[in-house]
């Protein structure tokens, strides 16, 4: 084999490793979510708790459906959409502030989108919240 051509499956192989490395970092601490459980929270929290014409809003039960959509290797868009769509944006605010208390470890709900989202999906997120893509 070429010398050239092993250098650049070296090259390849450091990269994907480092990018594989940078992704795991970046989730440090976010567990997967467990299918189960996501279809319990996305049932109670959508159809009791985060009903927006509901006067006795608790946040709680919408920051956890976002934290568990968002935690470990993958995203549940459907359950971010799921839990946001509903909520007036008074009720979305009120939603952020508890994640950002209580489940953002460190980073607010905004910095979580960016890291878990992209695209149309980003995009109408930070939509829901006033901000732009930047």
């Amino acid at each position: 084999m070429n010398k050239n051509i092993k250098i650049a499956i070296g090259i390849g192989v450091v990269g994907l490793v480092g990018a594989g490395a940078y992704f795991f970092i970046k989730k440090k601490g976010k567990k997967p979510f467990s299918v189960n459980n996501e279809v319990d929270i996305v049932a109670e929290g959508i159809s009791e708790v985060n009903n927006p014409t509901d006067p006795n809003f608790d946040p709680k039960p919408s920051a956890l459906n976002l934290y568990k959509a968002m935690k470990g290797l993958w995203t549940n868009e459907s359950l971010i959409w799921n839990t946001l769509d509903p909520l007036d944006s008074q009720k979305r605010l009120e939603v952020k502030n508890y994640f950002d208390a209580n489940y953002g470890k460190g980073e607010d709900l905004i910095e979580w989108f960016k890291d878990d989202l992209s695209g149309a999906d980003l995009k109408k997120a930070l939509a829901y919240y006033g901000k732009n893509n930047k």
